[in-house]
């Protein structure tokens, strides 16, 4: 069975990722009103991970995560224990170019994966929903000049 859990990468580690500079990527919480990545943000296929980027990595290589992503990508982080409380893991995979161009990213690219057998859409539904809820922005939609598309 392949891998899909590090422990070496802790509960407590911040993985961050980028919302592509699209309005129909954002919506409004209609409970808590505020400003979230829409399902959209958070896509990847089946047997595929979430790509994100490991914060301790980055610390260590001197990078601040609000220079990460391009100036007009909102961006937002969660921790490492929000998608292993629903049976994902993390694995830190570097990729290099011409797939990542940027060093500092492609030696603190992970993945939020699923064991295979839990590997399916209702799955994943799940494990978004709780990455939506608990995440926070590192630059928010506003600061992009971006406002959500109402779903």
């Amino acid at each position: 069975m392949p891998m899909y859990d590090d422990p070496a990468v802790p509960d407590s580690e911040t993985l961050y990722r980028r919302v592509p500079p699209k309005p129909e990527w954002l919506t409004t919480d209609p409970v808590t009103g505020l400003i979230v990545p829409h399902a959209a943000a958070l896509q990847r296929r089946t047997g595929e991970g979430l790509s994100v980027h490991l914060d301790s990595v980055l610390n260590n290589l001197g990078r601040d995560p609000h220079t990460l992503y391009d100036p007009e990508c909102p961006s937002f982080a969660f921790l490492a224990s929000v998608p292993r409380s629903q049976g994902d893991g993390v694995i830190p995979v570097r990729v290099g170019p011409p797939d990542e161009p940027d060093s500092d990213r492609g030696q603190a690219h992970a993945e939020v994966r699923a064991p295979e057998q839990a590997d399916t859409p209702t799955h994943w539904r799940r494990v978004r929903t709780a990455i939506i809820k608990d995440m926070w922005w590192v630059t928010t939609p506003e600061e992009v000049g971006l406002a959500p598309v109402e779903h």
